[in-house]
């Protein structure tokens, strides 16, 4: 039978047709757009105004208020900067989907496939260790140094041609970044108003580029003030709600079992499980059994899972992706464009610093619990739950059909659905916007950073470099030629082109303001 015969006969699903797994439970998102839609809209709206009037009060055409602020940020605003960068879609959204989909299998004797919640933790921990890091080695000298980008740091320790160089790695590498916050608004997006991720990435991606041209880091870094205080709480509150309000276990409990008949009066049972193969009790109507969390349950942490080298299986297992994770978030970016121009823009070297370490711990404090919500979801959404979607013909030990049923995993939106039926209203919507601020607080800040960069550090020498093509003389041509028409020496004689220059140092409308290296280049 092909796919289409199987869902139009009573089966309804292959993994019921060939699996005897009962068909995936349908979602019912009625008024997502009214309940989640509307106040995330709202609220994105009302960021975007704010980063106008912003725009209009501060900037004025200095270049050096538009990208480094006048070098004038107090304390609580360059934490909350900070905080609100390093906290985007990918440490708070991403955090859970990681979680969430999990493959990792705990050797506890026997075998089991379970919610991983250091995947997630993982990112937020990177992230929270680095700007630590970044206070306690880069943050000073860096406002001391007056710079306006940081690839200028390397142009002036190692010249012109390093700087283009640093230059184009971060770009790249900041793309990837903006990347994935535009899908985590992309992704709320879609959920609240089934928009297309095409769709959702290009209102996304145009109205960051105006919110963050309108008034550069001022519009960007006051903005993070109100999307820290009002948004970023809704993290701790909706964990400390829906963990505190969940019945019976936080994760999906101890399996009782199940059976499979496998044809030729063959019955497979777990060990212990003495109940029916339909799973349904002839007298209560009970269910007897269920598909997975075999044999000793799921739980929201796994102990050791970050210290014993055997936790995971097989190797190379989880255990050093998640090492090899945190090791690269919490150095690598001690480079990030983003972080350090809130440092420059800091108003002095120690204010820098240790906004560097508030915003580092908070960060952790946020962002780890957040990703317990993932046992929770998995608990209502995953292989355990009647939403569970298997892929028939495929291998899956834990449920004891080895040649059929392979849980397939859709996290995007588990933490959305999580947050629509098993909790208020308006805290799920409050979760959600706070979800988009985060990712627009960083993609915003991303936007700026390479721009900034490409303006300062790359366009900058590459119009010194081919500005004198453009003043050449071309020889004219011969007016007594047979083949030229009147007037045509006139019209082919090439004057030198009335090109602009670049402003001087000192202009107050250049982004290469009180440059230093422009000399040395």
């Amino acid at each position: 039978m092909t796919v289409e015969e199987v869902e139009a006969s009573s089966f309804g699903c292959c993994q019921k047709f060939v699996c005897a797994l009962p068909c995936p439970a349908q979602f019912n998102d009625d008024g997502v757009a009214v309940h989640f839609g509307i106040p995330v809209a709202v609220v994105s709206l009302v960021w975007f105004i704010m980063a106008l009037v912003i725009a209009r009060l501060t900037i004025k055409g200095d270049a050096k208020a538009f990208f480094v602020c006048n070098r004038s940020l107090p304390l609580y605003v360059v934490t909350c900067a900070l905080l609100a960068q390093g906290l985007d879609s990918n440490a708070t959204l991403g955090n859970v989907i990681n979680a969430y989909n999990g493959e990792c299998t705990i050797k506890t004797g026997n075998s089991q496939t379970c919610c991983s919640v250091a995947d997630g933790a993982v990112l937020p921990l990177g992230l929270g260790i680095s700007l630590v890091l970044n206070g306690l080695l880069l943050a000073a000298p860096i406002n001391r140094m007056g710079l306006l980008t940081l690839p200028e740091l390397y142009g002036r320790k190692y010249g012109g041609l390093m700087e283009v160089i640093v230059s184009l790695i971060e770009i790249c590498s900041f793309t990837f970044l903006l990347a994935g916050n535009l899908v985590g608004i992309s992704l709320v997006l879609q959920f609240c108003f089934g928009l297309p991720k095409g769709a959702g990435i290009a209102i996304a991606g145009g109205v960051l580029a105006l919110y963050s041209g309108s008034g550069g880091l001022f519009s960007v870094a006051l903005t993070d003030l109100p999307q820290v205080v009002g948004g970023f709480t809704a993290f701790t509150a909706t964990t400390i709600y829906m963990l505190t309000r969940e019945p019976d276990t936080q994760a999906a409990p101890v399996s009782l079992g199940f059976a499979l008949d496998l044809g030729g009066n063959v019955t497979a049972r777990t060990p212990g499980y003495t109940g029916p193969v339909d799973c349904v009790d002839p007298v209560t109507g009970a269910g007897t059994c269920d598909n997975f969390a075999y044999p000793v349950g799921d739980h929201l942490v796994w102990p050791k899972s970050m210290a014993d080298p055997d936790a995971y299986a097989p190797f190379p297992n989880a255990i050093l992706l998640n090492w090899a994770t945190i090791f690269v978030l919490g150095f690598g970016n001690l480079c990030a464009l983003d972080f350090q121009a809130r440092c420059m823009a800091a108003k002095g070297p120690n204010v820098a610093r240790i906004a560097n370490f508030i915003a580092g711990a908070v960060l952790v404090c946020l962002g780890v619990p957040f990703g317990l919500l993932a046992g929770l979801a998995r608990k209502h959404y995953g292989p355990d739950s009647v939403y569970a979607n298997f892929e028939a013909d495929t291998c899956s030990l834990p449920l004891g059909l080895p040649s059929c049923a392979e849980w397939v995993p859709d996290g995007k939106d588990a933490l959305f659905k999580l947050l629509w039926e098993h909790g208020p209203k308006a805290l799920g919507a409050w979760t959600l916007v706070a979800i988009v601020t985060a990712s627009m607080s960083t993609a915003d800040g991303a936007i700026l950073a390479t721009s900034t960069v490409m303006a300062h550090n790359i366009w900058r020498k590459t119009w010194r470099a081919v500005q004198p093509l453009y003043q050449l003389d071309l020889p004219d041509v011969d007016p007594d030629s047979s083949r030229t028409e009147p007037g045509l020496d006139k019209a082919m004689s090439v004057e030198p082109l009335d090109l602009p220059t670049p402003a001087r140092p000192n202009s107050a409308v250049s982004p290469v303001a009180d440059d230093p290296v422009g000399k040395a280049v």
